[in-house]
């Protein structure tokens, strides 16, 4: 049977689930991760675990967290990128 996959969660290959509101993964200019738009993904000493249960995050995981990030960014900057090029050549 195939794992139904949950539009609020971000999983791992390691199998590592992290709840993750609407799939998304915020950064802030701390460089500090968190999950939907209200809780923290690392362990960021100001916050403790108190938003979420995940605690600490491992920096393999980190790194798997911003690959998949970086996917999904440059798939919707091409995305508009593709845009931009239809609607000039439509001004020509």
């Amino acid at each position: 049977m195939k794992e139904k996959k949950d539009k609020n969660c971000l999983r791992l290959k390691s199998g590592k689930v992290f709840y993750a509101n609407k799939g998304i993964i915020g950064i802030n200019k701390k460089l500090s991760i968190y999950e939907g738009y209200d809780g923290c993904i690392d362990s960021a000493p100001e916050y403790g675990d108190r938003f979420s249960e995940i605690g600490s995050v491992k920096p393999d995981e980190v790194k798997e967290i911003c690959e998949i990030m970086i996917k999904r960014w440059c798939k919707l900057l091409k995305k508009v990128d593709d845009r931009i090029e239809k609607e000039n050549i439509k001004q020509k």
